[in-house]
């Protein structure tokens, strides 16, 4: 649950990029995932849009604490109360997404790349995500594969990247999992205890799908952009902020085997940079371990409507 309020001034600008922006937000949010449940956080921003390029500077003071007769686990101590961060953000987007005529899927390439440098917490952080469609001479299907890199690492000293600032990754990415990383509910045994979620600095997810029209719904109802596709996922998230643990060949074996993956079917609907889908998914072990009929509910769910991120 989240609430935000901004008050800014934006105007066009033809001597600085296509606008600039100043605001200043607060925002209350409720974690359902965390012991810190509750998160109240003020902030002061200013913004430059160049086109392709979007540069952003601002300052927040954070501020967690636990659910009402919660504990605090160990692992989120250093999060609980105030806390102040500084940062600068850039974000570079380039598409030539197109729709022919005739398609209900785009073609071409989509490439956005998210960077941001904090203070007070110090911690620089790197993002990309990709996604090509390729549409099928002389047939009505398309081949869309997508990928999506993170990484967080603190600097100066710091030996830790804060709560809110970890990535998260689940159906969003990984269709049908209801949650992939640290604190998740395990898969492969559905008498585990799971956790809470507290995120991860190291995330590498990938799709692949072939989409296609809905003949019956198409013809019923042409103004209404419902698809069907066949897909294949995996991804996942880790915990570990030293950069010489991470960035070295048994890390990466270790960290693509530990990956979770799902196969499966459904109908999509595109809307605002992303898509509503209901799926029917199985799950996939990448070491071979798992049993389609075994997983648990709190880990992974046959159907599963939802936003996603990838088509």
């Amino acid at each position: 649950v989240s609430t935000q309020s901004t008050w800014g001034w934006k105007s066009m600008n033809p001597w600085f990029g296509n606008w600039t922006q100043l605001s200043f937000h607060r925002r209350t949010r409720t974690h359902e995932r965390l012991t810190l449940q509750k998160e109240a956080t003020v902030g002061l921003s200013g913004a430059l849009d160049l086109g392709s390029n979007y540069f952003e500077a601002g300052y927040e003071i954070r501020d967690l604490q636990p659910g009402d007769g919660m504990q605090v686990s160990d692992a989120l101590q250093g999060d609980v109360g105030e806390s102040d961060k500084a940062y600068i953000r850039h974000v570079y987007q380039s598409s030539n997404l197109r729709m022919k005529k005739g398609r209900s899927v785009p073609e071409g390439y989509s490439f956005v790349a998210r960077n941001e440098l904090t203070g007070g917490v110090c911690t620089l952080k790197n993002e990309v995500k990709a996604d090509y469609y390729l549409p099928i001479p002389d047939t009505p299907f398309t081949i869309s594969s997508h990928i999506k890199l993170g990484s967080i690492f603190p600097f100066a000293g710091h030996v830790r990247v804060p709560v809110l600032d970890r990535f998260l990754l689940d159906n969003t990415y990984v269709r049908n999992y209801t949650a992939i990383g640290p604190g998740a509910a395990d898969l492969l045994n559905v008498h585990s205890r799971h956790s809470e979620m507290t995120g991860g600095n190291v995330l590498a997810a990938a799709a692949v799908s072939v989409n296609f029209p809905l003949p019956i719904i198409g013809e019923k109802l042409p103004e209404l952009p419902f698809n069907g596709h066949v897909f294949f996922n995996t991804g996942n998230l880790d915990y570990n902020t030293v950069p010489s643990q991470v960035l070295n060949q048994d890390y990466l074996k270790k960290f693509l085997s530990g990956s979770k993956a799902s196969v499966g079917a459904g109908v999509t609907w595109p809307i605002y940079q992303g898509r509503l889908e209901i799926n029917f998914g199985i799950p996939v072990d990448v070491n071979k371990r798992a049993h389609i009929k075994e997983f648990s509910n709190a880990a992974f769910q046959k159907w599963r409507f939802g936003f996603t991120w990838c088509g």
